[in-house]
């Protein structure tokens, strides 16, 4: 049996910042929900709200060169095969599942 608790993207974000204030920016915390709560609707499974297996699983970076350097890939399409990119809306950051 579990306990489950629906939460909309103002209470997503909220308890995220308290819990891991430095991990996503704001506006990554919102692309990330939409996300998540599409990746849900898609598979029709729930997705526990576990804000430390969210901050291990997914990264946002400032600039796509960044994660080119640290994965050590070539291009976006390399990096397009190995993970999700998650687009911030109006910025050049990005959400990556890490892997």
């Amino acid at each position: 049996m579990a306990i489950t608790e629906t939460v909309n993207e103002d209470a997503f974000v909220s308890k995220f910042k308290k819990v891991r204030p430095n991990n996503f920016t704001v506006d990554g915390l919102r692309a990330l929900f939409n996300y998540l709560e599409e990746l849900s609707d898609e598979t029709g499974n729930d997705i526990e709200l576990d804000i430390i297996a969210i901050a291990c699983e997914y990264a946002e970076y400032f600039r796509i060169q960044d994660i080119l350097d640290d994965y050590a890939l070539e291009d976006e399409d390399e990096l397009r095969q190995h993970t999700y990119i998650i687009e911030v809306p109006n910025s050049s950051r990005i959400i990556i599942s890490q892997f």
